[in-house]
C-alpha cells in the first residue's frame, strides 16, 4: 500500500502524520511525500500528484492520499485493507475520515452515495494504483480547492468495483498559530 502525502510548510503536522503513519501494525506499506518547494499552494500543489516523477514514486497496489495535516488514527488500516484485498479485490475501497469540523466525510447520511460536495475528503478513498494513475491528473488539472471531489466522481462515474469500509481511519489536524490541536 502507498500513503502519498503532499505537503509545504508545515512541518510539525507532517512529523505528527509520519509519526502515526509509522504505528500501523502492518509494515507492508511505503509513504511518499510530495514536497511543494515553490509555494504554489493547495490547489496548484493538487497537480503534483500527476508529475511523471511522482507517478513513478508510487509503487503500492492500492493507494490512499493523507494530507500533511492529516493523521492515520486506525492502525489496522494497512491489514484490513490487504484483507479486503484478498477477499474481495475491489478497485476502490471508501473510508471515512474526520475533518476539522469533526463530522466523518463521507457522513453516515451520505454514506453509499455519489460524492456530494464538501462531504468527501481526498482520505476519503484508497484506489487501486492504476487506477490512481488513471484519473489523479483530474485532481490538478481543475486549478481549484476542490480536486479530490473533482476525482471522487470521476471513480463514481466508471464501473469500478467499490468497497465501503465504514470506518474512520483518520483525523484532520488543526494549526493555530504554530500550535497543533487535535
Amino acid at each position: 500500500m502507498s500513503f502519498v502525502t503532499r505537503c509545504y510548510a508545515r512541518p510539525r503536522q507532517l512529523f505528527s502524520c509520519i509519526t502515526f503513519l509509522s504505528r500501523q501494525t502492518s509494515p507492508d506499506y511505503e509513504h511518499v511525500i510530495l514536497v511543494d518547494e515553490v509555494g504554489i499552494g493547495v490547489e496548484k500543489a493538487n497537480g503534483m500528484f500527476a508529475l511523471p516523477q511522482n507517478i513513478e514514486r508510487v509503487r503500492g497496489k492500492y493507494v490512499y492520499i493523507i494530507d500533511s495535516d492529516d493523521i492515520v488514527t486506525y492502525y489496522n488500516l494497512v491489514s484490513e485493507i490487504k484483507q479486503i484485498s484478498e477477499e474481495s479485490d475491489p478497485d476502490v475501497i471508501i473510508v471515512q475520515c474526520v475533518h476539522e469540523n469533526g463530522v466523518p466525510l463521507p457522513p453516515d447520511y451520505d454514506w453509499l452515495k455519489y460524492p456530494v460536495p464538501a462531504h468527501v475528503g481526498s482520505s476519503s478513498f484508497v484506489v487501486r494504483n492504476e487506477i490512481w494513475k488513471e484519473h489523479i491528473h483530474l485532481f490538478g488539472d481543475s486549478g481549484v480547492y476542490h480536486g479530490d471531489y473533482i476525482f471522487a466522481c470521476e471513480l463514481f462515474e466508471h464501473d469500478y468495483k467499490f468497497h465501503w469500509l465504514q470506518k474512520v481511519v483518520a483525523h484532520s489536524l488543526r494549526q493555530n498559530q504554530g500550535v497543533i490541536n487535535e
